[in-house]
């Protein structure tokens, strides 16, 4: 995702969390490996390449306890909001 700026997020579950990019860009996050205790933090943050989100990078937070939450992101997938039918 070129020019990412977190903008919020929301844990889904120990394997996906959805974040925001502004006003419409939310996109989810899935990893391939349990991200355990994401759920209990206020706030996480992003390994970048130049402004970048990829799979390449990782979901950072650190638990209540201070310990460093580390996740490799697997994959990207932009949401899109569908039609009313």
């Amino acid at each position: 995702v070129r020019g990412f700026q977190l903008s919020g997020w929301n844990w889904l579950d120990d394997h996906h969390i959805m974040v925001d990019n502004g006003p419409g860009q939310n996109y989810l996050v899935s990893f391939n490996f349990p991200c355990r205790d994401l759920n209990a933090v206020n706030q996480i943050g992003y390994t970048s390449t130049v402004g970048t989100l990829s799979k390449l990078d990782r979901i950072m937070a650190r638990s209540s306890s201070g310990i460093p939450i580390n996740c490799p992101i697997g994959s990207l997938y932009k949401l899109e909001r569908l039609p009313r039918q």
